[in-house]
């Protein structure tokens, strides 16, 4: 009933045996067909998003945000918004998401999260028109009920996705060059004297933001300058120097603080150092 590539598409946003196998037994349901079936698969997946939000957004992380207080409740209760918002942004501040301009669209992204969620909640209320449907319409609103929930995590990760290209066009270039450069290893292996001459990082993935950090994957290119002997072994002839470039790949992790980015800690560098053996 529900299509398989949008089963697919949704489970890369699930974690662990529970939630997948709770979205297996919610598609499970509308096998079986009885005057309830489409009301306890909407009431599954509006569960099922709660779940995956409260993971996404545990209530120990939200508090300790900077942007926490001015959205604080008086009885403290964490709201759906703090929830939406901490998806998206994790402790990235205000004044930082103001010089990426992204404040407004964060703000409207955490609306629409909430119209949506009512619009769920509009599935799993019993009423005369939802109540007893046939075969068809079952399947036609089961349909639009799992278009409605990937429109949920499809509008939090393309907007995750933009603030993370924010940050990265953000992080000082030439900082980030040298402090990848410092942690560079392995290529002292393949020759006498080995230098790093240049960094070009063109990948980023894997990016987590949680209350107090930002972390990533960085891949790219280093290039050295491999020297074998010393200058006098050079100028007889006997020593030889030679510029190569190699493919690597460091975890990176960027403490949110003032000013963002200088607080940057790089704990390897793995440098794929196959292609000078072949």
């Amino acid at each position: 009933m529900i299509p398989k590539n949008k089963i697919k598409e949704f489970k890369k946003y699930l974690k662990g045996d529970f939630e997948n196998n709770l979205l297996d037994s919610a598609i499970l349901n509308l096998e079986t067909y009885n005057s309830l079936t489409f009301n306890n698969f909407a009431y599954a997946m509006r569960e099922m998003l709660r779940i995956v939000f409260h993971r996404l957004s545990p209530a120990e992380e939200i508090v300790k945000c900077s942007w926490y207080p001015s959205l604080r409740e008086p009885d403290d209760k964490i709201t759906r918004r703090q929830r939406y918002k901490y998806a998206i942004q994790g402790g990235i501040g205000e004044f930082l998401l103001k010089q990426f301009r992204l404040d407004k669209s964060i703000e409207k992204a955490c609306t629409s999260l909430l119209d949506q969620i009512e619009v769920l909640n509009s599935f799993t209320h019993i009423q005369e028109h939802t109540y007893n449907l046939s075969i068809e319409d079952t399947r036609q609103r089961a349909i639009q009920c799992f278009d409605d929930v990937l429109k949920v995590v499809r509008l939090i990760k393309r907007v995750r996705n933009k603030l993370f290209k924010h940050i990265i066009k953000y992080l000082d270039e030439e900082l980030f060059n040298s402090s990848v450069m410092d942690y560079v290893e392995n290529i002292d292996q393949i020759a006498d004297i080995a230098s790093v001459n240049h960094i070009s990082a063109n990948k980023f993935i894997n990016m987590e933001i949680d209350s107090s950090n930002v972390s990533f994957t960085v891949s790219g290119d280093v290039f050295c300058l491999l020297e074998y002997g010393n200058k006098s072994d050079v100028e007889r002839g006997d020593g030889w120097s030679c510029y190569m470039d190699f493919e690597f790949e460091a975890p990176v992790e960027i403490k949110i603080k003032k000013p963002f980015g200088s607080h940057m800690k790089i704990v390897k560098i793995v440098v794929n150092i196959d292609k000078f053996f072949q």
